[in-house]
């Protein structure tokens, strides 16, 4: 299940993809294979193992009661989406508990089952894991910068790319959001921002979160190195803006840089990514705080 509303949830449903190859099976449900690390992630709140989904809740009653559950002092919880779907939550939940051999046991329960009622249909299954979520702890980070990215999103971004031990670059660091996050996923980071105070800032959030110094003073359009990921989100705002013809020149260098990447901008710098020779595999839209964010996810051409 994820987590969102409407601005990020193109970036939630990707996430999701990501890190589990599933796909969407209805609003903010996304169907895997494999369970994953929750804790680790932005937008995937809780981990199910389905057991029914049908058109009809007898439908879903009818092949939970085929699976023969047996459950003494489980609890049930049914939720709609949306919230205004017209389906009777209790009367839901009464025909499920029904259908699982077993007593249920509202105030203790030995395990959880939910239920989501959706245009499509109901699903049902067994509730195996919340996450703790640990991108919590960098919403208040030392020092931040106003065009930096919700930690939330932060660590979603990451998320589309990182698995772990990846050499990683932030060309435009700011703050240090995005290491932040890359380096609590185990990539190998380096940080460069053309702005001295924005290199000291990266540098101390690093170093309050417990990892070493990653940042240093760096134009984005001059930095060099071979990196196996970039991520970066591009200056904007009357404090940071920069000339189309500047912004050009910052993604053809920083595409240079690595095999794969995410570029994070408020305007469509498509033409300039696939000019410096990548693929754009995915353009995500993210609407938070009044401002609009493409998030471009390449891949170098073979």
């Amino acid at each position: 299940m994820l987590s969102g509303d409407d601005h990020d949830r193109e970036l939630a449903l990707a996430e999701a993809a990501a890190l589990t190859g599933g796909r969407p099976c209805a609003e903010k449900l996304v169907e895997a294979d494999h369970a994953i690390d929750i804790d680790r992630s932005g937008y995937v709140s809780c981990g199910i193992e389905w057991l029914a989904n049908g058109a009809t809740i007898d439908q879903v009653c009818q092949d939970t009661r085929a699976l023969g559950i047996a459950s003494d002092g489980f609890g049930l919880e049914v939720r709609r989406i949306p919230r205004g779907l017209p389906v009777s939550c209790r009367e839901t939940a009464d025909k499920l508990a029904l259908a699982i051999d077993g007593r249920p046991h509202l105030d203790d329960p030995s395990e959880r089952f939910l239920a989501f009622a959706t245009p499509e249909g109901i699903w049902f299954g067994r509730k195996m894991k919340s996450g703790k979520h640990d991108w919590r702890c960098f919403v208040r980070k030392p020092y931040d910068s106003s065009s930096a990215l919700p930690a939330q999103a932060a660590r979603a971004v990451c998320d589309l790319l990182i698995r772990g031990g990846e050499s990683v670059l932030d060309p435009c660091c700011g703050s240090g959001s995005l290491l932040l996050h890359a380096a609590v996923l185990g990539a190998r980071v380096t940080g460069h921002d053309i702005n001295k105070k924005m290199v000291g800032a990266t540098n101390k959030n690093l170093a309050h979160f417990g990892f070493g110094r990653a940042a240093t003073l760096a134009d984005a359009t001059e930095t060099t190195g071979d990196y196996d990921i970039v991520l970066a989100n591009l200056p904007y705002g009357n404090m940071s803006a920069v000339s189309p013809e500047r912004s050009a020149q910052m993604v053809t260098n920083i595409v240079g840089r690595a095999p794969r990447g995410v570029l994070i901008t408020t305007r469509d710098v498509s033409r300039d990514i696939e000019q410096a020779g990548a693929i754009i595999r995915q353009v995500i839209r993210l609407a938070k705080f009044s401002v609009t964010r493409l998030i471009f996810v390449y891949g170098m051409a073979p």
